[in-house]
């Protein structure tokens, strides 16, 4: 924690993408859930990082271009922010279309909503947002997740 600030007491931010956009219950878009944390940075009194994994980072890159004075540091693991040129990205949709549902509710997630969230971030480019960021930001890719690697070294 030392690298992303000086002050000792920071704390992880309790906002978890992954529950407002991948829970089988609740029909959310991509930008549905961006709307619903949008506001939640601002409540906080504390100093907080933001923690993105996946599509959780490309939320937290989102939410860092506002003016959240108590927001000290990301934290962004296998996180792509450049999707509209990504031949991979398009390949996991089609991939995804033609996966049986079946796939989907065994791992507890909703075969339409990911399409369209994959779909609605097909043209995301966030490269401004990442050149941009003045927080100090920790990115993490797994030796083996050669498909967010390049996007991590830069």
């Amino acid at each position: 924690m030392s690298s992303l600030g000086k002050e000792s007491n920071l704390h992880f931010h309790p906002c978890t993408p992954k529950l407002l956009i991948f829970s089988p219950i609740q029909k959310e878009s991509y930008t549905g859930s961006q709307r619903k944390v949008d506001g939640a940075p601002q409540q906080e009194s504390d100093p907080f990082i933001l923690v993105g994994l996946s599509l959780g980072g490309v939320l937290a890159l989102d939410l860092s271009r506002q003016d959240f004075p108590q927001l000290k540091g990301l934290v962004l693991v296998g996180t792509q922010y450049k999707l509209n040129t990504n031949p991979l990205y398009r390949l996991q949709i089609l991939l995804f279309r033609l996966l049986p549902k079946h796939v989907f509710e065994k791992q507890d997630a909703n075969k339409q909503q990911m399409l369209q969230i994959l779909t609605e971030l097909k043209g995301l480019n966030l490269t401004d947002t990442v050149k941009a960021c003045p927080l100090p930001s920790l990115v993490v890719c797994g030796s083996r997740d050669w498909a967010n690697q390049s996007s991590s070294k830069n």
